[in-house]
This record gives structure tokens, C-alpha cells and sequence, in this order.
């Protein structure tokens, strides 16, 4: 297939959710980079590289200012159109509210973004999503959190209530995660080996020129999977990650072909109700992904 080259800029839902919402675990990744492949049929596949950085800063009244922001390489090879490898940023910026009693928290955050192709400004392209989140703590074990994040989509406005929960089962064993974006399963096996199971289901669009002029690439996936962290240093972790999706696609659709809404991932009115014909498609088998991550422990 011949290579064909886009570079699109936008703010991705998963990684927002990911890390402002969803950064439950006893530990804070400040920096994160690695690569991840996900091999088809037929010569299909879906390749990303990575770099992530992510800053929280705490404020004289005791809050905290959230800064995250990443930039990212992906490939996608498709069935009927040539290959396409594209470039994506995002900045992130939140504010996290603490209680005084020490009961729970209030996280707000403003996610914005633009993509660029093939010399476009992109204006016409500017996504921007807002989201809430309340934590609420239920014993020194377990907090619960609730919320809603709306986002401006390449297919319209996504709407996604949020459920989580942070659990210390024990001192070694802890669930975690914000629904329907992510959750995982950790066991802490010692001080240098951490492993566990996961779940995993972005939802993300990028503005890609399709065959017929000006389209968009709806990115959806539902995985679960298994990982591994193995600590070189007590800051320093390398990840292993091997996810099997339940269901994935990647397609390009014209930018006619909108939802009025979508709710949880499932599209309400407008053109596409119903799902039309996509001008490309790819569906990939199991992901493999690495990555080397600095931590900073936040609860020992």
C-alpha cells in the first residue's frame, strides 16, 4: 500500500479521561513514552508512538492545578485507501477542588485542541470539551466518584456520564478507574513488580482528507487486557501491555455524515443514524504496548 502522509492536531477524550479523571492508582505519572502496534488482516494494522507529560501543581489554598498535554505518531493501514501516518497533540488544563475535611474532591478541567492537514489552518476544526467530576470518600479504603464530560466530536457533541470507584482492597491489591473510559485490576507483587487486568474503550475523531474531499477518522475500541510493570528504579517503571478488543474499528467518514448527539459512544439523529458506508476501514487483532514511565509515588 502506498504511504500517504496527514498531520492532524486534536484533543483526545481517552487520554483527558485517562489522566485528569482516571489517575486513581497510588502513584502519578508525571512523564510516559512508548509504542504500541496492533496487527490486522490482510495487511490491515494501527501503529502509535507516544510521549506524555503530565503536571500537577498544588496552589497555596491547598488545591491543585492540573497541566497534561501529549503528542502522538499513528499509522493506520486501511482496506481500499493508501496508508495514513499522522501527528497528534492536546493540552489538557483542570482544577482540582479539595475539601476541607479531607471528604473528597471536585475535579473540573477544559480540554481543547485543533487539527492542521495538508496546510489547513484547522479553525473550522477546533474541538473543545469541558467535564466535571465529583470524588467522594467513603472510607479510608474506598472513593467513589461521579460526573459528566461533554465534548465537541468530529461527529458532534459526545455526551459521557462517568461512574468510578478508587478501592484499596489491601496493602497490595487495588481497582480503580473511571466508567465507561477505563478500569483496571492491580496486584502489587513486591517493590519492583507490579502486574494486573484491564479494560480499556476510547472514543476519538480526527479530521483526515478522505477519497472524496474533507472527512474525519472515527477511532472506537473496546478492549480488556493484561499488564506488567517491572521498576528499574522506585521512579522509574517499564510497562507491558497486551489488549485483545472485544470490538474496534477504525473509519473514515464524510463530514456530512454527523450525529445530532452522541450518547455513551452511540450516535442519536442526524445523517449517520444507522451507521452509513464508510469510505475506508480497519479492524485490528491484539495490541501490544510498551512504554517506560516516571512516578511519583502519592500513596505508600
Amino acid at each position: 500500500m502506498e504511504k500517504y502522509t496527514t498531520i492532524s492536531k486534536l484533543l483526545c477524550l481517552v487520554l483527558l479521561l485517562n489522566i485528569t479523571f482516571a489517575q486513581a492508582q497510588s502513584y502519578h505519572t508525571l512523564l510516559t513514552t512508548g509504542y504500541a502496534y496492533g496487527t490486522g488482516k490482510e495487511g490491515k494494522a494501527v501503529e502509535n508512538i507516544f510521549l506524555k507529560a503530565s503536571l500537577p501543581l498544588k496552589l497555596k489554598n491547598g488545591n491543585y492545578l492540573l497541566v497534561n498535554t501529549d503528542v502522538h505518531r499513528q499509522s493506520f493501514y486501511f482496506d481500499t485507501v493508501p496508508s495514513r501516518t499522522g501527528y497528534k497533540t492536546s493540552l489538557v488544563v483542570g482544577y482540582m477542588k479539595m475539601k476541607k475535611d479531607g471528604s473528597g474532591s471536585l475535579v473540573t478541567i477544559l480540554n481543547f485542541g485543533n487539527n492542521f492537514e495538508q496546510g489547513a489552518m484547522g479553525i473550522e476544526s477546533m474541538q473543545i470539551g469541558v467535564g466535571i467530576l465529583a470524588v467522594k470518600k467513603k472510607s479510608p479504603r474506598l472513593k467513589v466518584k461521579y460526573g459528566l464530560y461533554v465534548n465537541k466530536e468530529r461527529f458532534g457533541y459526545l455526551i459521557v456520564p462517568l461512574f468510578g470507584v478508587d478501592y484499596k482492597i489491601n496493602d497490595n491489591m487495588r481497582l480503580f478507574g473511571v466508567m465507561p473510559q477505563n478500569f483496571k485490576f492491580e496486584i502489587k507483587y513486591n517493590d519492583k513488580v507490579r502486574y494486573g487486568a484491564m479494560f480499556d474503550a476510547p472514543v476519538n475523531t480526527y479530521r483526515v482528507m478522505g477519497t472524496t474531499g474533507w472527512g474525519y477518522l472515527d477511532q472506537r475500541q473496546v478492549q480488556v487486557g493484561l499488564f506488567g510493570d517491572i521498576y528499574f528504579s522506585k521512579k522509574l517503571a517499564m510497562q507491558v501491555v497486551v489488549k485483545q478488543p472485544i470490538f474496534n474499528s477504525h473509519k473514515i467518514f464524510s463530514n456530512n455524515e454527523t450525529y445530532s448527539m452522541s450518547i455513551l459512544g452511540i450516535g442519536v439523529g442526524g445523517t449517520r443514524t444507522g451507521e452509513t458506508v464508510p469510505q475506508a476501514y480497519v479492524k485490528h487483532g491484539i495490541m501490544i504496548e510498551c512504554s517506560l514511565n516516571y512516578r511519583l509515588e502519592i500513596d505508600k
